[in-house]
């Protein structure tokens, strides 16, 4: 059983091996330049994608600032208009305090 069952098979007229190691080499090349190819265009699709989506997220945070700006401005105004209101109710609540 130790014995190489392909060593039966005769090698072709003028194949030393040479010539199937230079095939793989070749092939082996091939395969590395594709791949090459490929890990260059998906690195040329992942950094369009994140520029799209640095520019999505920078458009949203630039649309939450506004209307948080709106926001705090409805809120100082409502603070304007009952502000005086609630003074006056913890002025009296200290008057009170005071008689009691």
């Amino acid at each position: 059983m130790s014995e190489d069952p392909t060593k039966r098979f005769p090698n072709p007229p003028g194949d030393n091996g040479e010539d199937k190691l230079d095939r793989l080499f070749a092939a082996v090349e091939a395969l590395r330049s594709e791949l090459r190819s490929e890990v260059s265009s998906l690195r040329s699709e992942l950094h369009s994608e994140v520029s799209s989506l640095r520019s999505e997220l920078h458009s949203e945070v630039s649309s939450l600032r506004s209307e948080l700006s709106a926001l705090s401005e409805t809120v100082e105004h409502l603070l304007y208009d009952t502000r005086p209101i609630w003074e006056a109710v913890l002025d009296e609540m200290k008057d009170i305090k005071s008689h009691v």
